[in-house]
């Protein structure tokens, strides 16, 4: 939640329980007809006296089934060009009209919610942002939840786990760490690591300046998924038949298995791969933009 973007008292109020993690946010964007096009949105707020009603549905939340408060993307002017009709507020996940319903993952686990409204009233205060501004704001959260997205890991096994496998299993009779290829592959994680790691520092220091979050953070989740992928591919191709074993109970944190598994969640979370690419072509290398017919007003035009 970003601070210029709500009520000096509500902002008091909700981002120290927030930070201390007494209070569970989650963030309402993606839809069933708008995960990567987040413009596409078809929520819709209408006005009803000081505050507005909201109908739709919202897909892939994570954590909604145990959130106390939630962020939202919604369409509060049809008639504007998608990417300036869009609103942002804050709402109170215990709401009449709000309904819940959890997902279950390939890999077993149920995070992800449906989100569905029914006519949920949210006062005006609630709103973050002028009317019509929405999509920037949405814009600025995603930026930030790039650079906070995991650990270097991505959430998955660590390099450390990584180097520790390969030790255990052999090719042709001798420890796999000791094999070129497999020592290529890990000592290139380990200089892509770190370069990583110095482009996230910096801009962590520009954020704690003043500075708005920037495009950098799509660098390293582009990356650190992509990474995650081939080590997993390699860990399990290292272990044989074995490798395609779900161990019950185990942690996508420390087996490779079920780290690949769980990875597609990942690369979507955040921006797909190709939404970050495009960020970084756009925005990093400033290579022109591919022809939107749907994106009739500038994006460095939309207040």
């Amino acid at each position: 939640m970003m601070l210029r973007y709500g009520d000096a008292e509500i902002v008091k109020r909700l981002v120290p329980p927030a930070i201390r993690g007494e209070d569970i946010w989650c963030q309402l964007f993606s839809e069933p007809s708008a995960g990567s096009d987040l413009a596409a949105v078809r929520t819709r707020a209408v006005r009803d006296g000081d505050g507005w009603r909201i109908d739709g549905q919202k897909l892939w939340t994570s954590w909604a089934h145990i959130a106390d408060y939630a962020i939202a993307l919604v369409r509060t002017d049809p008639t504007m060009p998608k990417h300036a009709g869009l609103s942002f507020f804050w709402l109170d996940m215990k709401s009449p009209g709000i309904t819940v319903k959890r997902i279950r993952k390939l890999a077993g686990e149920s995070e992800i919610n449906e989100v569905f409204f029914d006519s949920v009233y949210v006062p005006d205060n609630q709103r973050m942002g002028e009317v019509g501004a929405g999509f920037r704001i949405a814009i600025e959260t995603l930026m930030i939840e790039r650079y906070a997205v995991a650990d270097d890991a991505l959430g998955g096994p660590s390099l450390a786990e990584f180097a520790s496998q390969a030790a255990h299993h052999r090719i042709n009779g001798k420890p796999a760490i000791d094999d070129g290829q497999v020592r290529r592959v890990l000592a290139d994680a380990i200089v892509e690591r770190q370069g990583l790691r110095s482009i996230h520092r910096r801009a962590l220091a520009a954020i704690a300046e003043g500075r708005e979050p920037g495009p950098e953070g799509s660098i390293r989740k582009l990356r650190l998924a992509r990474r995650r992928q081939i080590m997993g591919e390699l860990a399990m191709d290292l272990m044989g038949a074995q490798g395609v074993i779900l161990a019950p109970g185990a942690s996508k944190a420390v087996d490779h298995a079920w780290s690949w598994i769980d990875l597609p969640g990942a690369r979507i979370a955040g921006g797909t791969d190709e939404i970050l690419r495009n960020t970084i072509a756009e925005k990093l290398l400033s290579l022109p933009q591919d022809y939107r017919p749907d994106k009739k007003v500038p994006f460095n035009q939309i207040d």
